[in-house]
């Protein structure tokens, strides 16, 4: 992945890559590195960090989730606490509309809730130019009928082979996308 694409960009984290990034810090230390040199700014959003905490088993747990978020994003813990991306009534409807779009067109296909709240979140803040992307290994959650591509990282452990995309919301196809399904 070029990460100069990205430089002095926004990057959410998707669940998936904070438990990978958990599970083999070794292997992602080169790619944070990587986002680091290029000023990426790492972010988080509340779904994401409720879908990554939940997962806890025990009050220590808790804490060593937590701790891992305060370093890798280096923030406060207050501040692992507090919302990065608040959901406000615009999320909501920008998820809502994006859940309808999917349901829509993407027969067959189940998006998960805390996936079309991402995908609201990139919209909302992707309004006049991209400045939010979004890294996850679940590529179907995130098809190109509203994203685009724009890079893959390929991590090799000894146990997996991790294929992080890059991605990019595209506001024109939304636009397109939306005018199908409301007429407006």
């Amino acid at each position: 992945m070029n990460c100069e694409l990205l430089r002095e960009k926004f990057l959410l984290l998707d669940t998936n890559v904070l438990i990978y990034f958990l599970k083999y810090p070794p292997f992602m230390a080169a790619l944070i590195k990587r986002l680091e040199e290029a000023g990426v700014n790492l972010v988080l959003d509340d779904l994401v960090k409720f879908e990554f905490l939940r997962g806890a088993n025990s009050p220590n747990e808790e804490a060593t989730l937590k701790d891992f978020l305060q370093k890798l994003f280096r923030i406060s813990m207050e501040e692992v606490e507090k919302s990065q991306f608040v959901i406000t009534a615009e999320t909501i409807k920008l998820a809502t509309e994006i859940a309808n779009i999917y349901s829509s067109r993407l027969k067959n296909t189940r998006i998960e809730l805390v996936d079309c709240f991402i995908a609201g979140q990139m919209k909302k803040y992707n309004a006049t130019k991209a400045n939010l992307y979004l890294a996850t290994v679940n590529h179907k959650d995130f098809p190109k009928l509203l994203f685009d591509r724009v890079g893959i990282e390929t991590i090799d452990t000894d146990e997996d082979i991790i294929n992080i995309g890059f991605y990019m919301f595209n506001r024109e196809r939304f636009a397109n996308e939306r005018i199908l399904y409301f007429g407006t």
